[in-house]
């Protein structure tokens, strides 16, 4: 009665009702210090796995742990993506999967009554540059799979199949765990996963993105920027269904934000025999969270039937990362000005992009000069060219007509001299001063090519009024003005 959990509600029960098997809590990897994470290619890493025993007695101590690998992916099948005998059609064919440990297993040592026991096997993970060929990402990026399973006397359902479906592979069977996972930390903020058709013919599929809430009840979309970057045959394929998208932004051709907890990429119709994958990268900004720094999200495959495989993301936030974006002052312009905008420089290794407030880039840099033809708002995002934390801020710019640039002096008792600029595109401006009520005492034209108009204040009483530039029935600038 030995068993390794598909979930943490996973109590040993067959089916495990697990929604995303392929995170098991009982399979990680440690690298030679002892410390978990992703596994690199080319060097020494562990994999651990927590075996249970759910029975009143001990376990025999001659049940054997057996372990295979696969490269990340959504479209797994077991076991001809796990032994080592099918190869992806790309590169130099490099394997898709294989045996971790000996091929006879390893011996699980005797497990006390409802108790249980971490095994640790040695791990040489394959070279990253082997599998360079078959994506156009950072091969380094496109990590592991895992598979445990259990011989203890008990069946397990399909475990001579060829082309059998992993989910049920690992619900249907307590002994048998599964971990898909990629650790998203530091400045290994991207990772790959394949993504491809697993069947014997033509088929549709979806993409799917979920988001979970934390411990604060927040997710990662409230965090970060979560980019998915589909490699170049996929996103041709994608376009040519439609280009549907739900929950997301699409920025590039092939490159898609997402934007709300759930996203969904329709009628990916992809043929038999061949490979694509997917890359997620996520950008956090550098505002501060609630205290719960860790952030979790699954990606997946689909179609009509259910769910095929996918993978679990552990976005981790570093709370230390604190710089700033931040934009000089907003302005106030008259219309056909040219206007420079500057950001507060950052002590740090970092790029200055200007962006309409929709995400569309404008400038990049520390400075973006324009001619606004109607007021705008701006964003200033600064982003860590080493970690990829990013930060923004945004910035106004208004455009008027006309504008009242002072009032000398003010507060006046005699007279008041305003200096305003007016834009070419203006036809019969006024000048108008009107009292706290709204009446009409002073009402000049504004000659063209003049820039300062004096008003004669004696005949007003002490009191607040308004001065203000008019042209056809429209208000273009107001000032408030004293009177003694």
């Amino acid at each position: 009665d030995l068993y390794v959990r598909d979930g943490d509600t996973d109590d040993g029960t067959v089916p495990s009702n697990v929604q995303y098997m392929w995170n098991s809590p009982d399979i990680w990897t440690e690298d030679a210090n002892g410390v978990a994470g992703n596994p690199h290619g080319h060097s020494l890493n562990y994999v651990c796995v927590r075996i249970w025993n759910k029975s009143d007695i001990s376990s025999s101590g001659r049940d054997r742990l057996f372990l295979n690998w696969a490269k990340a992916g959504c479209d797994l099948r077991w076991d001809r993506n796990w032994t080592g005998f099918e190869r992806f059609p790309c590169g130099i064919n490099p394997v898709k999967g294989g045996v971790v440990g000996s091929p006879d297993g390893m011996l699980i040592p005797r497990i006390p009554p409802r108790g249980s026991v971490v095994v640790k096997i040695p791990w040489w993970t394959p070279m990253a540059e082997d599998y360079a060929g078959c994506t156009q990402f950072d091969a380094d990026r496109w990590h592991f799979c895992l598979v445990a399973r259990v011989h203890d006397g008990d069946l397990i359902v399909n475990e001579n199949a060829t082309d059998a479906d992993m989910g049920h592979f690992t619900t249907l069977n307590d002994n048998v765990a599964w971990k898909n996972i990629s650790i998203l930390a530091a400045e290994q903020h991207t990772a790959v996963v394949s993504f491809s058709n697993p069947f014997k013919e033509p088929h549709t599929f979806q993409l799917q993105f979920t988001a979970h809430p934390n411990k604060a009840g927040e997710t990662i979309v409230q965090h970060a920027d979560v980019l998915i970057t589909l490699d170049n045959e996929l996103a041709e394929i994608w376009h040519q269904g439609g280009a549907r998208i739900k929950g997301g932004k699409m920025l590039e051709h092939n490159r898609l934000l997402v934007t709300e907890r759930d996203l969904t990429l329709s009628d990916l119709r992809l043929p038999v025999g061949h490979h694509y994958t997917v890359e997620t990268s996520v950008h956090f900004r550098t505002r501060p969270s609630s205290g719960c720094n860790e952030f979790e999200f699954d990606i997946y495959e689909k179609d009509v039937r259910g769910v095929i495989g996918g993978e679990h993301f552990l976005a981790i936030k570093d709370p230390e990362r604190n710089f700033r974006a931040e934009a000089h002052e907003s302005q106030t312009v008259l219309a056909g000005d040219t206007v420079t905008l500057t950001a507060v420089p950052v002590e740090e290794n970092v790029r200055y992009s200007w962006l309409t407030l929709g995400g569309d880039t404008l400038c990049v840099g520390g400075r973006y000069t324009t001619v606004p033809a109607a007021t705008c708002r701006y964003v200033l995002e600064v982003r860590s060219l080493d970690d990829n934390y990013k930060d923004s801020d945004t910035v106004t710019v208004t455009v008027r007509q006309a504008l009242i640039t002072a009032l000398t002096p003010n507060p006046a008792d005699k007279r008041t001299t305003v200096a305003y600029r007016v834009a070419e595109s203006v036809a019969g401006a006024n000048l108008v001063v009107a009292n706290a009520a709204g009446r009409v005492l002073y009402k000049a034209p504004l000659s063209a090519g003049t820039d300062s108009h004096t008003v004669d204040l004696q005949p007003m009483p002490a009191g607040h009024y308004t001065v203000r530039i008019e042209s056809r029935g429209a208000v273009l600038d107001t000032k408030a003005l004293v009177v003694h």
